[in-house]
């Protein structure tokens, strides 16, 4: 069973209405669902006839949700359709103490549909084609914002065919979003002016000590959340069941047979002096990087594309970097067992895309002014140093 929190200071209202009930619930959303709402329903241009249908998966539990997208030449925004698919599965569902919250909990609702758009041209099916439970969407000055519908099995699969949609967008376990962080045990956050832009999952403890913290995105804990000094900026607080290890999309194993270069013990990476990589042994590098030791990337300014395994640590030391991944989204992946070996991030002025992950020790962000675009996922994630920031869409 969820834990469910009301959060009482936040700028706009979601009225969950039932067609059984003879009064709506109330309920509040944080002010950035709001805004995205608003924001996305400002931008010029029709609702294309195809839509996201997106993979929720939280906790080992699927939500299949639908989303309308836009066509060209407003843009693709697809990343904010996910991001906002998100934030509103969290705050209506998650945090819901009504009959939505309770409906999906007992396994009733296995899709729900958010229209947000004012001129959606494909209107929703009435009952039987649906649950009878909808939720309205309004701002704290009663602006509508768009209107929520719930399925169960057979009912979706139904939606799914009158709309038409052949693709899936998997937001992924753990967190409820793809590139969220992840702690396997504890999630901790010091130092001073953080800025962390997605949601951040612990399954065990979430910590946060310091000042001038922001969390733009949910807190999300499995056991205790502990909020001191400060003061911070916070977003949501949920409390969830224990999600399982978040798992790439290849082995260990795979990588050691599939590396552009090998290396026997430690490593030490540089700059080659036009802002590529040479290891201290005068090898030049690129692309899937395995070692049996550690990977240390000593070097300032570089500015390459490449994914780094190793059997022990991986530490990010040099300065005013900017590192893309080579392979599955992923720029580090320790496979070490041992403390004090996991991913670290000593840097500054850093700027690393791609996800960092160490299942079974620890990866922490430290130096300054750092920026991490991608995943973290670990035994235990500590974020600290100060003004780093980290997101899995957006910069915040």
């Amino acid at each position: 069973m969820l834990t469910r929190v009301c959060f009482q200071t936040i700028a706009a209202i979601l009225l969950l209405t039932s067609l059984s009930q003879a009064a709506p619930e109330t309920f509040t959303l944080s002010a950035s669902t709001s805004t995205t709402t608003s924001q996305l329903n400002a931008i010029p241009g029709e609702p294309e006839a195809e839509w996201n249908c997106i993979d929720i998966i939280v906790g080992g539990k699927h939500l299949k949700v639908i989303m309308p997208r836009f066509i060209m030449p407003v843009g693709d925004h697809t990343d904010e359709i996910l991001e906002l698919a998100r934030l509103l599965v969290s705050e209506t569902i998650l945090a819901s103490s009504g009959d939505i919250g309770t409906q999906y909990d007992a396994g009733t609702i296995f899709g729900v549909e958010y229209k947000v758009f004012t001129d959606d041209p494909n209107p929703a099916p009435a009952p039987p084609l649906r649950l009878a439970i909808t939720g309205t969407l309004e701002s704290d000055t009663s602006q509508p914002l768009g209107t929520m519908y719930c399925y169960d099995a057979g009912q979706y699969g139904g939606r799914v065919i009158s709309l038409g949609m052949t693709e899936e967008n998997i937001v992924w376990p753990g967190s409820l979003g793809h590139g969220d962080t992840l702690g396997n045990k504890a999630i901790s956050v010091l130092g001073t002016d953080n800025v962390m832009a997605s949601a951040m999952r612990a399954n065990g403890s979430f910590g946060v000590t310091g000042s001038g913290h922001v969390f733009l995105g949910d807190m999300l804990y499995g056991t205790t959340i502990t909020i001191s000094s400060g003061p911070h900026t916070l977003g949501p607080q949920i409390q969830l069941g224990a999600a399982g290890t978040e798992g790439l999309p290849h082995t260990a194993a795979w990588y050691l047979a599939n590396y552009d270069y090998f290396f026997v013990g430690d490593v030490s990476i540089l700059n080659n002096g036009s802002g590529g990589m040479i290891t201290d042994g005068s090898v030049q590098v690129s692309g899937l990087i395995y070692a049996t030791g550690s990977i240390s990337i000593d070097g300032n300014d570089i500015d390459a594309t490449a994914s780094f395994v190793a059997e022990e640590g991986i530490y990010f030391i040099g300065n005013d970097c900017n590192l893309l991944p080579a392979v599955d989204e992923l720029l580090a992946y320790s496979t070490s067992t041992t403390a004090g070996q996991g991913v670290s991030v000593l840097s500054s002025n850093t700027t690393l895309t791609g996800s960092l992950v160490a299942p079974a020790v620890m990866v922490s962000v430290g130096g300054s002014a750092n920026e991490v675009f991608g995943q973290l996922q670990g035994d235990t994630v500590r974020i600290m140093g100060k003004q780093n920031s980290l997101s899995n869409i957006y910069r915040p």
